[in-house]
């Protein structure tokens, strides 16, 4: 019998920070618009240049969540993931005093990262910040290999 711990939901939601980021540039450029006439060439061409960066990184912020949605989410509910079970092993926690750090450990010789800050997907809670998982725990865990890790999707406890 398993007892689920975690599983990933759609997200529905924005960043908050990125739609900070999105408001600024926009101001930017409506001053830009308004004081078109009244600066000299250099400003111009300046104003410019910091506009078009702020929208590549907006634009690369959007390409980058739906690249994650897709490769990740998407692929979750499709049933394209893998699945572990077995004993959790050699859990590490991450540096004291460093909460931007992961934890990490192996299920049945794949190794996962715990991230320690909310995400999109993937289970998010390190030790520090509520996290159940330690040495020991029989666990079931369904990830997707995205990049340079394993998100964990759902984690099911053997009972």
């Amino acid at each position: 019998m398993y007892k689920e711990i975690y599983e990933a939901k759609p997200f529905y939601g924005v960043n908050p920070a990125f739609v900070i980021f999105c408001v600024i540039t926009v101001l930017i450029a409506l001053l830009v618009i308004v004081f078109w006439k009244k600066v000299d060439t250099g400003v111009r061409c300046l104003a410019l240049a910091i506009i078009v960066f702020l929208f590549f990184i907006i634009s690369c912020q959007a390409y980058t969540s739906i690249d994650a949605k897709r490769k990740v989410y998407h692929a979750y509910v499709a049933g394209e993931y893998l699945t572990v079970q077995g004993v959790i092993s050699d859990y590490t926690l991450a540096e004291e005093g460093q909460p931007n750090l992961p934890d990490s450990f192996f299920v049945d010789g794949v190794e996962f990262s715990v991230p320690g800050f909310v995400s999109a997907w993937g289970y998010p809670l390190n030790r520090v910040n509520g996290g159940i998982l330690e040495d020991g725990m029989c666990v079931r865990i369904c990830y997707i290999p995205y990049k340079f890790e394993n998100v964990i999707m759902k984690i099911e406890q053997l009972e």
